[in-house]
């Protein structure tokens, strides 16, 4: 079901950019777990990336790369295949980042932070700083310098 959902908001974030960044809503969803105060990672500039707890959707924080090359291809890619194709890319190596946490509801890209980006949803704010932790790591190793956008909203129920 995770592909599924990840798939159609590829799809919906590609044809209107402009939609908010709330995940579709199912019409279960999973709990909200912990509250904002479990996040203790502190904003400002860490080792290779900057953390970032202002952004439009209260709910979200931004974890942007300090590297010198970016792998989201962003709306200036003239060839729409070659841009999902790398959409599809960059959002296969963020899941992967991102393996193992229990509260990861999808990812897709769309209007982040501060930036387009790639966006990750958990349901758990507990997980939001080892997601950060990750997720900076990942952008430090591969020398990226893009955004990505975590936010923290109940999530869909996987059928069962």
């Amino acid at each position: 079901m995770r592909a599924d959902w990840s798939r159609a908001l590829l799809v919906a974030a590609a044809v209107a950019p402009a939609c908010a960044n709330r995940p579709p809503q199912s019409q279960k969803s999973q709990a909200l777990l912990g509250t904002r105060a479990d996040l203790r990672t502190s904003p400002g500039p860490h080792d290779g990336f900057a953390f970032e707890i202002d952004c439009r959707e209260p709910d979200c924080v931004g974890v942007e790369g300090r590297g010198s090359r970016a792998l989201y291809p962003g709306a200036d890619v003239a060839d729409e295949a070659a841009r999902m194709s790398a959409l599809r890319e960059a959002q296969a190596d963020l899941e992967r980042t991102v393996r193992g946490l229990r509260s990861v509801d999808m990812t897709a890209d769309g209007q982040g932070c501060r930036r387009s980006g790639l966006i990750l949803w958990l349901h758990d704010w507990r997980e939001a700083d080892l997601a950060v932790a990750r997720i900076g790591g990942w952008l430090k190793r591969d020398d990226l310098a893009d955004e990505v956008t975590v936010c923290i909203w109940p999530g869909p129920m996987e059928n069962t």
